[in-house]
């Protein structure tokens, strides 16, 4: 059986060892970003809808989670904005019921935490991260390119309730745009509406990676993330992912050693990764990565071959 609807799992700078669900036809959205990875939204719309059969997804999800795989997360994603589907819900439910050991992530725009049926779904959900990328009207028009209806105090007032309705599950992600919204005004006006969001868990700083939607996108220097950490640390736990990585003292640390090495062979097993991949997705330097992938190579459990990119870790 082809799975079209359930892909990995794969090494998330985001969320380590993570299975991703796509419950989206692809391309359909409620925001058009111009650094999303799926490309250019085509269908853009608020409309909620089944647009992926429910009972095709749980076929794909138990052929998969039967297998027992060792994951940080079940993480709802892919082509476009899952809070679209109108069954994530029953969706949610049913893992948590079927499949009690695995925890989800919703990856969402935040656009539709506004409706209470998306907020009920949350109930299912262990980690929810909505995108907060705009603090003023002109960094969205910009930035991320909304359906009508979709305004800066629309996303704030959802995630605000979304965060009051369940404390401690949301991770606010903030994508910083150089030249659009990290200037010292927009920073300020960050914090004030972060601040505002109560019972946040954290803020993870993103910024690009791979190539967006304009060409004229470009990724957020070391410098200009260190302003984000410096305005925001004093009022939330702080993460910053990729090239400059950051982690607050008080989000403290990831994995035991031991949950380590089973995350880097779960990761091998399904597709070969450099020390820089695991230290991603581990959220550790890549020097501890690359020592403990070397570790598991002497015990025979691992494979190393020297290619183009460096040195790739696979399972035996």
């Amino acid at each position: 059986m082809r799975k079209q609807y359930v892909f990995g799992p794969v090494a998330s700078r985001r969320l380590g060892v993570s299975l991703g669900v796509d419950v989206i036809k692809a391309s359909c959205c409620s925001l058009d970003c111009i650094y999303c990875e799926a490309g250019k939204t085509v269908d853009l719309t608020c409309q909620r809808k089944e647009y992926v059969e429910l009972e095709k997804i749980k076929a794909e999800l138990a052929m998969v989670l039967d297998e027992k795989p060792v994951l940080d997360y079940i993480t709802f994603s892919g082509a476009g904005e899952p809070t679209l589907n109108s069954r994530l819900g029953e969706l949610a439910q049913w893992i948590k019921l079927n499949y009690p050991q695995y925890k989800i992530c919703l990856l969402t725009n935040g656009t539709l935490l506004g409706e209470p049926a998306v907020r009920a779904a949350l109930e299912y959900v262990d980690l929810a991260m909505p995108n907060f990328d705009a603090s003023s009207e002109e960094e969205l028009r910009i930035i991320n390119r909304p359906a009508a209806g979709i305004t800066v105090e629309s996303l704030a007032r959802g995630i605000r309730l979304a965060a009051a309705e369940h404390p401690g599950k949301l991770v606010l992600e903030l994508f910083v745009v150089p030249g659009v919204n990290d200037s010292d005004e927009s920073i300020a006006r960050f914090v004030e509406y972060i601040r505002s969001f109560q019972h946040l868990r954290s803020v993870q700083l993103n910024t690009l990676d791979r190539p967006g939607v304009v060409d004229w996108i470009k990724p957020a220097g070391k410098d200009i993330l260190k302003k984000f950490i410096a305005a925001l640390e004093p009022v939330i736990p702080v993460e910053a992912v990729g090239r400059f990585r950051y982690r607050s003292a008080a989000l403290g640390g990831k994995y035991t050693p031991d949950e380590m090495e089973s995350a880097i062979i779960e990761l091998v097993r399904r597709r070969p990764a450099t020390a820089d991949d695991l230290a991603l997705a581990l959220a550790v330097d890549t020097a501890q990565a690359q020592e403990l992938a070397e570790k598991l190579v002497k015990q025979g459990l691992l494979c190393a071959e020297k290619m183009e990119r460096g040195i790739f870790y696979s399972a035996v």
